[in-house]
């Protein structure tokens, strides 16, 4: 469907004025101004003036684009004037742009009807019906809250019709033009955006327009502002944003004050205007009805700068912001979003037909060729329109050859636009919207500058038919390779990533990258997550400087090379999901290695421990449902330990002594005596060194934890108790309680219902004789994690473990009187029985005893044996002193 034409405006200005005042002075030097100007005026001179208006005037009226309104004394005097004023006003309501000038008068005594146009006012009026006097009334005062310019604050009246004639061109130069005429299909569009516009409303709003690149937006956008730009005192249509942010000419704050700057210059008309601050708009805007249209935003920093606020807009403004990201829309909270759609197969054909023949159908002959050249174009507007354009005035059998070349180019005519520029760095090509694509061997071969290239899906469902061929060949030079759903089984042989930084090959049908060892030394992180078909890693042998690989979901993959133990600078390894992977090469030298992640993982039955380096932080191994045993763990920075669901786990490291470590144990129902009591008892053990500490820290925040499964506190919990709560009284006068006490605490948690939000919250009550002190300890913000995420894995009964050191401020308490902890569990548990240890300065470290036993029989191993290798050496050292010195004698006698 077409857009339908635009009104037809015979003159572009309509001039209302009392004659006797303005007409043989001000007003003649207007018109020729006007005339030198190119502007069309509406010449009143062959009609008679009488009381009421003539049809000629107000058809002239009607057909003018801007009436300018000049106010002069005795402007009232007229009745002619007045009723030409409200006919004026009722042509603005449908999109007349009316103008005022005050001539030698003050716009006070026009609004009011006072002073000598008052005065003249009061004398039209007699005689006259009330209708007619409240209808100029009304129009008076209406016309003269019309900002315009004022005679009397301009001391040359040639430079004041010079900006008044300036001021006329500008809006005729932005007037509703026939640009958009014709245009197929953007009428509905234009429907669906005002919908979401509520123009009715009185409120602010800012609404997004998305889609792919070439769909049509910024077409839409124009001819938005082209229609609805005269109802807004200021309006802007701010193109290629993001082609004005650049991040290597200055600080992100230079960079926002200058789009600041770029915007308020335009939108106020001052050229020369400079801000200091980012809250100028506000200041500037805050009170005005403005229409602002962002188009190309593609940094939410841009939206930041622009339009950060909608308060900064006055009542009635609309700002529309058109982009290819529709998540930038939502992280800056644009909730009314028009998602440009892609024209039906009539309506692409018809946009093809406009460019290609300047009609909405094809001529005799053509029919066919012309819907080939639509599909192949994928229903892109912005394509149909390219190529359209390209075959105009061609032959048949030139269509043919046409057609032939662009079903085997990258996007049809993009290759065009790519292909042979030397100067191209980067592309990123979204593939989104496309049902097929066909890439030319050749499509990179001249794009030796080519750094960075992206080809990418923004759904992931969305299926795409990609064709490329096996000799394709990519730039020697990439850097960063980012390649969702690559549909080979293997890069092409001719592939060199000796310079790639990245290599992101997310969702692709690899079965292997290349054959044989490469180039790798400046590689930093490959991802070839979501693989599914991917049976083998390559040799990672010179990739010295890989920090980052991501294996995730590489369910066909059944192991990983060896190769990847000289991956000293490894700090990510991701294999989430590879569901047969069973083995993991021993003897790896991952020194740098800090998160592991291994979730998923079926068949693993160990865990290596040469993993185990002294930077791991985090090790993820949930639902490694054969894995039976884990190996010690030397780091001492371990944040994280989650074998959630591991049901075959029997045998863990021998103690824990980080305070911080979260140690999630459950549904591990298989678990040993010994795993039992080193998670038990042997966590956490360098919360000792916090005992009677009087630092300015809250060590109240002791983030550790463990859950595991269990139904009763252990009985190394000497303060016991069932239900939700526990008292703690001194055991004897030689054992009180001390306020800078750590207590080990241990819960049993029943789950009731589907986990909420209701989770566990910890009052702890202390008292002496004359201080009773109750902070609150919630479990969802332990450890800074949610606990939600933890809880609702448990179907069963668990035990939680935990410290709990008192606040500083209670440490002056000194001596207690009695202790009392509770837990409000909320409806979704039940804590069946709680109890408590008290580490103090007196308390012996029997787990430290036990932990550090096998540590020292480590230890006395390891010296023994550097002890029979010290030996071995010094009488090696002996013999050879002996040999030498009898050679040397034996060579003296000779």
């Amino acid at each position: 469907m077409a857009l339908s034409s635009s009104r037809s405006w015979r003159y572009n200005v309509f001039l209302s004025f009392h004659g006797p005042d303005v007409r043989s002075s001000y007003l003649s030097h207007l018109r020729k101004q006007f005339e030198r100007n190119g502007i069309i005026t509406f010449n009143d001179q062959e009609i008679e003036r009488s009381q009421t208006i003539k049809p000629e005037l107000t058809r002239a009226i009607q057909e003018s684009r801007i009436s300018i309104v000049v106010l002069s004394q005795n402007y009232a005097s007229s009745s002619w004037c007045l009723n030409e004023l409200v006919e004026i006003l009722d042509c603005k309501e449908t999109g007349q742009i009316v103008m005022t000038v005050f001539y030698k008068v003050n716009p006070s005594d026009v609004r009011k009807q006072i002073g000598g146009f008052g005065k003249a006012f009061k004398e039209t009026c007699q005689g006259k019906t009330e209708t007619e006097i409240q209808s100029w009334t009304k129009a008076l005062t209406y016309v003269a809250n019309i900002e315009g310019e004022h005679s009397l604050n301009w001391v040359n009246e040639a430079d004041l019709i010079e900006k008044i004639a300036t001021d006329v061109s500008n809006k005729l130069n932005a007037s509703l033009s026939r640009d958009f005429d014709g245009m197929v299909g953007l009428e509905d569009h234009l429907g669906k955006m005002k919908s979401l516009l509520h123009l009715e409303n009185n409120e602010a709003m800012i609404i997004g327009i998305s889609g792919p690149a070439g769909i049509g937006k910024t077409t839409i956008a124009r001819a938005l502002f082209n229609q609805l730009s005269f109802s807004f005192p200021l309006r802007y249509f701010m193109g290629n944003v993001k082609g004005s942010y650049r991040r290597t000419d200055c600080d992100e704050h230079g960079l926002k004050l200058r789009l600041q700057e770029q915007l308020l210059r335009k939108i106020l008309n001052q050229k020369r205007m400079k801000i200091s601050h980012l809250n100028v708009i506000y200041e500037r805007l805050g009170n005005q009805k403005v229409l602002i249209i962002l188009d190309d935003v593609d940094h939410l920093e841009q939206l930041d700068a622009l339009a950060r606020d909608i308060s900064w807009f006055g009542h009635g403004s609309r700002i529309i912001v058109t982009t290819e990201d529709q998540e930038l829309l939502q992280q800056h909270g644009i909730n009314n979003v028009y998602n440009v759609a892609f024209p039906s197969s009539e309506e692409a054909l018809g946009i093809f037909c406009l460019s290609a023949f300047k009609q909405i159908s094809p001529p005799d002959g053509f029919g066919r060729l012309a819907e080939r050249a639509a599909e192949l174009c994928s229903n892109l507007p912005l394509g149909l329109c390219v190529v359209g354009s390209s075959l105009r005035k061609k032959k048949e059998d030139e269509w043919e050859v046409v057609l032939h070349r662009l079903e085997t180019s990258l996007d049809r005519d993009i290759e065009r636009i790519l292909k042979g520029t030397g100067t191209v760095m980067g592309i990123s090509f979204d593939i989104t919207e496309i049902s097929k694509v066909s890439i030319s061997k050749k499509t990179f071969r001249r794009m030796c500058n080519l750094r960075f290239l992206r080809v990418y899906k923004r759904r992931i469902d969305k299926n795409v038919e990609v064709h490329i061929p096996e000799e394709m060949e990519f730039p020697h030079g990439l850097r960063l390779l980012h390649w969702k759903a690559y549909p080979s089984k293997c890069l092409p042989p001719t592939f060199h990533p000796e310079y790639l930084v990245e290599l992101n090959m997310q969702h692709s049908q690899l079965e292997k990258l290349w054959e044989g060892t490469q180039p790798l030394t400046n590689l930093t992180k490959m991802n070839l997550s979501g693989s599914g078909n991917l049976k083998e890693v390559p040799d990672l042998s010179n990739a010295k400087n890989l920090e980052l690989l991501d294996l995730s979901g590489c369910m066909s993959l059944v192991e990983i090379p060896s190769s990847i133990s000289n991956l000293h600078k490894l700090q990510e390894l991701m294999m989430m999901f590879c569901i047969n992977l069973e083995v993991i090469p021993e003897g790896l030298n991952l020194m740098s290695i800090e998160t592991v992640n291994m979730v998923g993982c079926l068949r693993l039955r160990t865990f290596t421990p040469s993993f185990m380096s002294f930077n791991l932080r985090h090790i993820f191994l949930t639902r490694c449902e054969k894995l039976q045993s884990l190996p010690d763990i030397v780091s001492t920075e371990l944040i994280t330990l989650n074998v959630n669901g591991c049901q075959s786990l029997q045998r863990v490291p021998n103690c824990f002594h980080s305070t911080k470590v979260a140690l999630n144990f459950t549904k591990c129902f298989n678990l040993s005596q010994e795993a039992r009591k080193s998670i038990i008892q042997r966590s956490f053990l360098d919360g000792r060194k916090y005992v009677g500490t009087r630092s300015s820290n809250k060590w109240a925040r002791l983030p550790g934890w463990a859950c595991l499964p269990g139904n009763e506190v252990p009985a190394e919990f000497n303060h016991r108790a069932k239900g939700n709560s526990l008292t703690i009284l001194p055991e004897s006068s030689d054992k009180p309680l001390y306020a800078s006490a750590i207590f080990k605490i241990c819960i049993v948690i029943s789950p009731k219902n589907k986990v909420g939000s209701n989770l566990p919250k910890i009052i702890c009550l202390r008292m002496n004789k004359f201080v009773c002190s109750c902070p609150c300890y919630d479990f969802q913000v332990y450890n800074k994690i949610s606990m939600s995420s933890v809880f609702a894995h448990l179907s069963t009964e668990h035990l939680f473990v935990f410290l709990y050191v008192l606040d500083q401020k209670d440490h002056s308490l000194g001596v207690l009187s009695e202790i009392l902890f509770k837990i409000e569990s909320g409806p979704n548990f039940e804590i069946t029985e709680c109890g408590a240890q008290m580490w103090t300065e007196e308390t012996p470290a029997l787990e430290t005893i036990e932990c550090g036993a096998e540590e020292t029989e480590n230890v006395d191993e390891g010296k023994s044996r550097r002890s029979f290798w010290s030996c071995l050496l010094l009488c090696c050292f002996i013999v050879c002193c002996i040999v030498i010195f009898a050679w040397g004698k034996k060579t003296i006698d000779f």
